[in-house]
């Protein structure tokens, strides 16, 4: 898999070619140079200021774009967590109408009962491309555009590769859903510092080995380091290219969404 690093208003060697830049998931329309487009900016097409923000770079002050830029970054951070159902539409993952996503990054703590700060329609995506059996594989997270997942523009950004992956929906852990042989992400520490660090940072994947309730912590199948429990996210919902949102562990569609007042929360801290 290769992997294409962009952050804010640079995006690093490798991943500019010919004068177009490559985001996650998608290539990105340059507004000059396209293949079989003028070379000209024609009436009512993409702002320079549109094309910017779809290339991973901000868009310029007092744009209309720049006006939804700063929507997105001041709205309220989740203060419960979102319905796993939010993120489908019929039996495929929700759609988002254009190809430009942006985090809020202002500090918060971003606890389960907020939702971790995602986005209502954030996935889930394991790359599936064969790997040595000691390859320990995590989740990045990311929404669904017209054709492809992609990443935030203000974010550093990750390629997952055509069609080599698997979308899972989570919702966070609850001693209610959370057992060994569960498929879990876990985050780093308790909880992300903010909604860029929630869709930066890698999130580890795989089964449930032990769970200590007392202790607050619990471990993946195959990998040694103890995780906390209130970074733990329950995958619910399944999705492959090509195939149908599915759930998993068989429950019913109205036994996958949590409470804020069941989730794992950091331990108070000590004096």
């Amino acid at each position: 898999m290769k992997t294409c690093y962009s952050a804010f208003v640079f995006v690093f060697a490798g991943c500019v070619v010919n004068g177009k830049a490559y985001g996650p998931g998608s290539s990105t329309t340059n507004s000059s140079t396209t293949s079989g487009a003028t070379t000209a900016e024609p009436s009512g097409s993409t702002s320079t200021s549109e094309a910017a923000a779809t290339n991973g770079a901000p868009p310029q002050a007092g744009s209309p774009v720049n006006d939804q830029v700063s929507s997105n970054e001041n709205a309220p951070y989740p203060d419960a967590p979102a319905d796993p159902w939010a993120g489908v539409a019929g039996d495929q993952p929700k759609r988002r109408s254009d190809d430009r996503w942006t985090v809020r990054t202002r500090d918060f703590a971003c606890t389960a009962a907020h939702d971790h700060c995602l986005d209502t329609d954030a996935w889930f995506i394991v790359d599936m491309q064969p790997r040595p059996l000691s390859y320990q594989r995590n989740g990045e997270v990311y929404v669904f555009g017209k054709d492809e997942p992609f990443g935030a523009w203000n974010a550093v950004m990750k390629n997952h590769g055509p069609d080599h992956y698997v979308a899972y929906r989570t919702v966070p852990a609850t001693k209610q859903n959370l057992a060994p042989g569960v498929l879990v992400f876990g985050y780093k520490s308790d909880y992300p510092a903010n909604g860029r660090k929630a869709v930066e940072d890698s999130w580890a994947h795989g089964k449930v080995a032990s769970i200590d309730l007392e202790l607050g912590y619990y471990t993946l199948e195959g990998r040694e380091q103890q995780l906390r429990l209130s970074g733990a996210r329950v995958a619910v919902l399944r999705w492959e290219p090509g195939g149908k949102v599915e759930i998993i562990g068989g429950k019913r569609r109205d036994e996958l969404a949590v409470r804020a007042a069941d989730v794992f929360l950091p331990a108070p801290e000590r004096d």
